[in-house]
Formats: structure tokens, sequence, C-alpha cells
């Protein structure tokens, strides 16, 4: 059985933790599929946790104080909506994302622990993402409010999304790339 250092996933939201967070639900489900497939003897366990953040500016303080926060030395994989995060880095609008990179990252106390993620646009594009491939997912009122920003509902969509049996939707929604822009990603792709 392969070792895996503690891992913390933090997410912007107004919602303060709740148990069966949907958005961290769906991406753990997406690493299980991978590992699966790549790392048959990797145990996640309890070892990688999330975290919500009221806000993107709480969000970035936690990333500024890390060495407070999480002094065990865990990663952080720090997930941002792109189309809000250069205001608060005070960047302009149309800032390229390794501008906005580095900026978030001269900010942070231990930048080499972070791989941050910017959500293309926002974890909307995620939800529409997961209506395109699955429309009957859940009834399409359900979709609608969840598109709305209603956290109930976009939580129900994303634990449904995250059922086991449902591998074959998730590999459908990472192939089409939608809503996910890893900060890594190579030169000339994307913004």
């Amino acid at each position: 059985m392969k070792s895996l250092r503690h891992v913390t996933v933090i997410y912007e939201d107004r919602r303060s933790q709740v148990p069966e967070y949907g958005p961290h639900k769906f991406l753990m489900a997406c690493v299980r599929d991978r590992s699966i497939q790549e790392h048959p003897d990797l145990v996640l366990g309890d070892r990688v946790r999330a975290r919500v953040a009221k806000g993107n500016s709480k969000l970035l303080k936690y990333l500024m104080d890390l060495n407070t926060d999480e002094p065990d030395g865990r990663q952080v994989v720090a997930i941002f909506d792109d189309d809000k995060i250069r205001d608060l880095a005070g960047l302009p609008g149309d800032a390229c994302k390794a501008e906005t990179i580095k900026t978030l990252r001269s900010k942070m106390d231990a930048p080499a622990r972070v791989t941050l993620v910017l959500l293309a646009r926002n974890i909307e594009s995620v939800l529409e993402a997961i209506q395109r491939c699955a429309p009957d997912l859940v009834a399409p009122e359900v979709f609608q409010r969840a598109l709305n920003k209603k956290p109930n509902e976009r939580d129900l969509v994303f634990l449904k999304a995250s059922e086991r049996e449902r591998s074959a939707l998730r590999a459908a929604i990472l192939r089409s790339r939608a809503g996910c822009s890893p900060a890594s990603c190579p030169k000339g792709a994307g913004r």
C-alpha cells in the first residue's frame, strides 16, 4: 500500500463546512476513479479532507497563513473560481492565468505546498457539464436551482454524480475538460 501525505482541498463557497459538501464528494469520486486505474493500491481514507472558506478573500487569507493554519506540512489544493480571482489579486480582468497564479503565490507563506486550480469560469460551469452529459441525473428544475447557486440543489447534483456506479459520467465530464483548468496547463491552453 502506498503512503500518501495528508492533503487539504480548500474551496471557496458562501456556505461554511457541511458534512456532505457535494463538490468535494465529486472531486474525491474523480480521484477514486483515476486511482483505481493508475494506482490500485493507493488508499486515500481520511488523508484528504475538505475545507470551505466563505469567499475568495478568506481562501486567500488561509493560503497566506498556511504555516499557522496547517502546521503539519500537509499539501493543499486550493480551488478558485477563475471568473473572480483577478480582482482579489489586484489584477485587471484580462490578466493571463500565469500572471494570476504568480501574483497569488507571491502572497503565500508556503507556496511550494499549494497546488492552485482555477475553475474555468466557476463551479456552475462544472454543473453545466454534468447537465450536458447526464440531463436526466436530476429533475430539470433541480439543475436550474443548482445553476442559480442554490447550495442544497448544487450539492444534490454533485452527490448524484459522485455515486460509485457513475464513473462513466465522471470520465465524460473530465474528457470534455468542462470546468477544470489546472494552473499548470500546457502553454497555449486556455487564457
